[in-house]
């Protein structure tokens, strides 16, 4: 929290001593400072009440293919905005799952924010939904540099943040990847990170309702 708190507190001294000039871009600086220490907050809150046992889940009958088809077109903007393409890829099946829409939403949400702060200009995002009898998967893979072998067993720890060449600049709180896990686990799944050929991928795995 003190890091985005610095930035805002070195600026705004800046410019009540006339170091620097009130414009556009230093107004998009504070918003960025602001909108970073937004997610932080609610990122910790998220993860003190899962700590405490207070994160409830508002659970119903979910179909897989609509939720993710749905946060994917959300998604889209974004990726045009840095030219990344972004797919989606599932079976004609229904997928349903007892799950927290929202939570579930939310997962999806910080993996393809993981992926898109990666993904290198003209690169991809693939995301793929496929289930067995008893499970649904989904998969997002991107085209960035991979994860080295030293932290991929510490990827879902809070605050760690994999040292991939080009998140360095990225602005992002290190929780994202501990708030998919305490998600997954809260609806009796699984989640794991690995390499393959092209860059990293992640793996959900849900049980399906018996419906």
């Amino acid at each position: 929290l003190r890091n985005p708190l610095a930035t805002m507190q070195m600026r705004i001294d800046a410019l009540s001593d006339g170091l620097v000039t009130f414009n556009e871009d230093e107004a998009k600086l504070l918003q960025g400072q602001v909108g970073l220490l937004a997610r932080l907050i609610d990122d910790l809150r998220v993860l003190s009440l899962a700590d405490a046992g207070r994160l409830s889940l508002n659970l119903i009958e979910v179909e897989l293919n609509e939720l993710t088809a749905n946060v994917v077109r959300n998604m889209e903007t974004r990726a045009r905005a840095v030219n990344v393409g972004l797919e989606f890829t599932s079976s004609d099946e229904s997928m349903f799952v007892n799950a927290d829409p929202d939570r579930l939403a939310q997962v999806l949400n910080n993996l393809l924010d993981n992926a898109l702060r990666v993904t290198p200009e003209n690169g991809k995002i693939m995301v793929r939904l496929e289930a067995s009898s008893r499970e649904a998967k989904l998969t997002v893979r991107d085209t960035g540099p991979g994860i080295s072998e030293e932290d991929l067993p510490t990827i879902f720890e809070r605050f760690v943040q994999g040292k991939r060449r080009d998140t360095q600049s990225k602005m992002g709180s290190g929780l994202g990847l501990a708030i998919v896990k305490t998600i997954v686990n809260l609806h009796q799944g699984q989640v794991k990170a690995s390499n393959y050929r092209g860059g990293a991928q992640f793996e959900v795995t849900l049980p399906r309702s018996k419906i």
